[in-house]
């Protein structure tokens, strides 16, 4: 793959491994109360402040994990010790560091959380507890103590972070199949479209409105034979589609359309046995450039494969209509199961 490709997609982090930290609680004070009216005031060391939690919050407005790619360590904020007169020290600030939705929580490998929504909290560090002061301390046998107690460290946690977008339709197909020309037909939203391999590089995203409901759809760069082997831009990018209902199989019918088929169906299985149980729909794209008898065969060649075949022009926007009505209707039969 071309170095400036890789630079580029290299942008675009779904993975990373960030330790968390929560603040230190505050030292608790020895203090005795020193005025001239009261020489024997007693104590008076207040508590010192707790540490600050850490939490994950999911925020729409953030795409990917690349926040972390040079944070890798968070902490929140320390507490404050205490001071005589029977100050109590500031707690320390709780940290939220915002996410993607979609994010997954791995501590050892081990899943811990997933944050879907916006504004979802999710408490990952502990901040540490405050210490007391020595008026904490005082009894009638013991009216004057010199003790205390020190802060406690905040919990320290290391997370692997995982980004799965969360998407109603996947829009899967082979490098140049016509996944760009199609998501910008059907939504207007800034795709790069061009005749070289991989003008997609990185996930993107769309939202498209139907009879008022809102669907958004992620394509994903072309998958080509021996993905599975890290060719191309490999596997990296089809845990983008595991969430989503409907996958849309995009073939270019001008080209050798039933290697392209088998090649999509081989590289979806290989990642994970579950993208094939999906809803799947197959698109035969740029049919404005074929025959009608090339397109009738390949009609009849599919069916052998597909329940669903739509016949579409990104360019001329035919066929779309009826594509997205059927989309719209799976996934409304999805959401009342």
């Amino acid at each position: 793959m071309d170095k400036l490709w890789y630079s580029i997609c290299m942008d675009y982090i779904d993975r990373v491994v960030i330790k968390v930290q929560g603040g230190n609680g505050g030292d608790g004070c020895i203090s005795f109360r020193r005025e001239s009216s009261t020489p024997k005031g007693g104590p008076d060391g207040g508590d010192g402040g707790s540490g600050g939690d850490v939490f994950f919050i999911g925020d729409h407005n953030v795409l990917s994990l690349a926040d972390f790619k040079y944070k890798k360590v968070l902490k929140a904020e320390n507490g404050k010790h205490g001071e005589g007169s029977l100050s109590t020290g500031k707690s320390g600030s709780d940290l939220y560091i915002k996410v993607p939705l979609g994010t997954q929580i791995f501590e050892n490998n081990v899943f811990v959380s997933e944050i879907l929504e916006n504004e979802q909290k999710f408490l990952v560090a502990r901040g540490g507890q405050k210490g007391l002061g020595n008026k904490r301390f005082a009894k009638p046998d013991l009216q004057a103590p010199r003790i205390r107690t020190t802060g406690q460290e905040g919990e320290s946690r290391e997370f692997s972070l995982v980004l799965k977008q969360i998407a109603d339709v996947g829009v899967v197909g082979k490098p140049n199949a016509g996944k760009s020309t199609f998501i910008k037909s059907i939504s207007n939203a800034p795709v790069i479209i061009a005749d070289y391999p991989f003008s997609t590089i990185k996930p993107k995203l769309a939202t498209v409105t139907l009879y008022g409901k809102t669907l958004t759809f992620v394509d994903i760069p072309g998958l080509i034979e021996d993905s599975c082997k890290g060719k191309g831009l490999g596997y990296r990018f089809l845990q983008h589609i595991e969430r989503c209902k409907v996958l849309l199989h995009l073939v270019d019918v001008t080209g050798q359309y039933e290697v392209d088929i088998n090649c999509i169906r081989k590289e979806l299985s290989e990642y994970n046995d579950v993208l094939l149980s999906k809803i799947a729909c197959l698109c035969l794209t740029k049919i404005d450039l074929v025959t009608e008898e090339r397109l009738n065969l390949a009609l009849t060649n599919c069916k052998k494969i597909y329940q669903h075949i739509f016949c579409i022009d990104s360019y001329s926007k035919k066929g779309l209509d009826e594509l997205l009505k059927f989309v719209y209707a799976k996934l409304s039969t999805e959401d009342q199961v």
